[in-house]
């Protein structure tokens, strides 16, 4: 499909349940990129996503790594990011997680 022109811009919000974390990102020519950093249940976290976004919704892997407050450790960590754009917004959901652990949740963005 072709891209949906009046989708296309930069966005930023807030991952829901985690008030130290941001997300941004881009959507242009039928793709999407962003990241998500911050705080996230007192450890930093850096993530990054890319792929296909048809029509401003996408389903893509998100890969990065967390930093464990308590012990000083990164970990690598990944999973999958869905959004869809409407209007001046986009939303949707995140998975990610290690062998030991995964975490969940949604996030909403606002065109920037």
């Amino acid at each position: 499909p072709a891209p949906a022109a009046g989708v296309e811009g930069g966005y930023s919000g807030t991952i829901t349940g985690a008030p130290g974390a941001m997300i941004s990102l881009t959507i242009s020519g039928g793709r999407v990129e962003g990241w998500v950093r911050g705080s996230f249940e007192g450890d930093k976290i850096s993530l990054a996503f890319s792929g296909p976004a048809p029509g401003g919704a996408f389903d893509v892997p998100i890969t990065g790594k967390i930093t464990d407050s308590s012990y000083h450790m990164d970990w690598t960590i990944g999973g999958r990011i869905t959004g869809e754009a409407r209007g001046d917004r986009v939303s949707g959901r995140w998975t990610v997680g290690s062998d030991s652990e995964s975490r969940s949740g949604s996030y909403q963005a606002n065109r920037e």
